[in-house]
């Protein structure tokens, strides 16, 4: 049926996220919103601590497919093996910190447990999912996540049975899961091994690529944190609808890109050629674009499925439809990638203030002129910054790739 890695690793990734987007609408219509909001507000965190990581995956993520275009096969393994057991240091402690809060805390134990272990895994998958390279690969990851997609589908009736509980416990059983499948099949088997020049490599080059990405995603918590801050957990607990939303939106583009941006950075490391990446670009323009003009037709039926499905969530059927046009918007985010295949610093600094400045003046001007509708308010702001932000990151990217000189 497959005949291509990219048609089945698409596939896949659409399995994927609608069996995740399933997911969330069952969590949403069983449990109530002040528990969803404390998982909400749990993950906040979660970008905070990937820090620890000081870029080291990023800069993996690119030298990887660089080197392979270029031949450095032996320099491709030592990275891999410095990252490997980097990843495992990283892990270990997270995880060690989890279960001694966890067990020191009279009170929301399985929360605590399944926010760090969820995060101790994005370790994990986050360096292996890096060394997926090949079409061979990517059909063993494609089929990863059929199992995953499946077993979630499965685990959805034990949400009816276990209501909170379950549901944590089936982020924790799938984010384990899919941790030790990509460790059994991992590309690069390589041993336990660390360069200090290897490792300061990686550094160099991941840590600017990190924190230009981290400066530019931090403003995805934006909406949570003005929510939590003029409003309360209850309150943040409503958006889980609109949450379910930008996550079904994101994972798509989030694992399209897997498979686009080590076939590109492959490219450039063989050609040298800028405009090679342009047309990779008005590619994801492209697929993107469909994608976003099929998601707003879809949230005509948004309101419908509350009102008859989702009564808890009444007072959120307008940010739900909002939500939609904002997933819509940030799927070309992934455009973002190109600037990083091109070690392109300037643009990227660029790129991640505007977005960084429109995300913080926006919400608060809606906020200001709408004080009796909050999260009306708030994600209207989100949409304007997100509109605004990647339409100048569109022609950042044409300038980078056409005029901009290193």
């Amino acid at each position: 049926m497959f005949k291509s890695s990219a048609y089945r690793f698409t596939f896949a990734s659409l399995a994927k996220a609608i069996v995740g987007m399933a997911f969330s609408l069952t969590a949403i219509k069983v449990i109530g919103p002040e528990k969803l909001g404390l998982w909400q507000a749990a993950l906040v965190i979660k970008p905070f601590i990937s820090f620890m990581q000081l870029g080291i995956i990023q800069g993996l993520g690119r030298e990887l497919p660089l080197n392979m275009g270029k031949g450095n096969h032996s320099l491709v393994n030592k990275f891999a093996a410095t990252t490997q057991t980097l990843t495992a240091i990283y892990t270990s402690i997270c995880l060690i910190v989890t279960i001694i809060i966890a067990f020191n805390i009279e009170s929301n134990t399985l929360l605590i447990l399944t926010v760090g272990i969820y995060i101790s895994t994005t370790f994990v998958d986050g360096y292996l999912s890096s060394t997926y390279r090949s079409s061979q690969n990517f059909i063993v990851i494609s089929n990863i996540y059929i199992i995953v997609a499946l077993l979630q589908l499965l685990f959805i009736p034990v949400i009816f049975y276990f209501n909170f509980e379950g549901y944590l416990i089936i982020i924790l059983i799938l984010s384990m899961v899919e941790s030790i499948l990509l460790i059994i099949f991992r590309p690069i088997k390589v041993d336990f091994y660390f360069s200090w020049i290897h490792y300061k490599k990686l550094l160099s080059v991941g840590f600017r690529i990190y924190i230009l990405a981290y400066l530019r995603n931090i403003p995805d918590t934006f909406g949570k944190l003005f929510i939590l801050y003029f409003g309360s957990t209850t309150l943040l607990g409503l958006t889980a609808p609109s949450n379910a939303i930008l996550t079904g939106f994101s994972l798509f583009p989030a694992s399209i890109i897997k498979y686009i941006y080590p076939r590109m950075t492959y490219e450039f490391g063989l050609t040298s050629d800028k405009l090679i990446l342009w047309k990779h670009a008005k590619k994801i323009l492209l697929i993107f674009s469909g994608l976003s003009i099929l998601g707003i037709l879809l949230s005509i039926f948004f309101p419908w499925l509350i009102n008859v499905f989702f009564t808890k969530y009444i007072e959120a059927i307008v940010i739900t439809s909002i939500a939609a046009f904002i997933g819509s918007a940030r799927m070309f985010s992934v455009l973002y990638n190109v600037l990083i295949t091109l070690n392109d610093v300037k643009y990227q600094i660029y790129s991640s203030i505007i977005r960084n400045v429109v995300y913080i003046i926006l919400p608060l001007l809606f906020i200001f002129f709408m004080k009796q509708n909050l999260l009306i308010a708030i994600f209207y702001g989100m949409l304007m910054a997100e509109f605004i932000s990647n339409s100048i990151l569109v022609y950042l990217v044409y300038l980078s790739t056409h005029c901009h000189k290193e």
